[in-house]
């Protein structure tokens, strides 16, 4: 009857449980390894920070691919034929990489500490790398005067 909704619900869940699982399986321990010393070498692409991690990419990259799939196969009748094909790849595609895009803003916690701690970030190596090397003085305090012709209502006002 309704042929269409199985595989447009597979494609739509197939998105979001990849970058769940690349999120759980690969980026968090990737950035465990490397915040732990396990690996010296950074874990994620520098210049892309959270959208460098594997679960980004394969989002944004898998559902860009999926897109155009089921776009062509929808429009030419190429590739894909089938329009269970065809639908299962557009929603995959939908949904990969609206998840891809989503877990690029927000990565996990242990990605975003691996990317600030990046030996190249400017931050780290300006606060960070130097320990002890900022010192902030004040200076001496000096004890408040009070004149001496306040009277004791005055005086108990200064001390606030």
């Amino acid at each position: 009857m309704m042929s269409f909704m199985l595989p447009a619900g597979v494609g739509a869940a197939l998105g979001p449980a990849q970058t769940f699982l690349l999120r759980e399986y690969v980026d968090t321990p990737m950035a465990n390894d490397f915040l732990n010393g396990k690996t010296t070498t950074y874990p994620f692409i520098k210049p892309l920070k959270g959208f460098g991690t594997p679960s980004a990419l394969a989002g944004i990259v898998g559902g860009i691919i999926g897109l155009g799939l089921g776009y062509v196969g929808a429009k030419k009748g190429k590739i894909i034929k089938t329009f269970n094909g065809q639908l299962a790849l557009i929603t995959y595609g939908a949904s990969s990489l609206t998840s891809g895009l989503l877990s690029g803003i927000y990565p996990t916690s242990a990605a975003s500490t691996a990317i600030a701690r990046d030996p190249d970030n400017p931050i780290f190596t300006a606060s960070s790398s130097r320990r002890g090397s900022l010192v902030i003085t004040q200076p001496p305090m000096t004890a408040p005067t009070i004149p001496t012709t306040q009277t004791p209502n005055q005086q108990i006002l200064a001390n606030f």
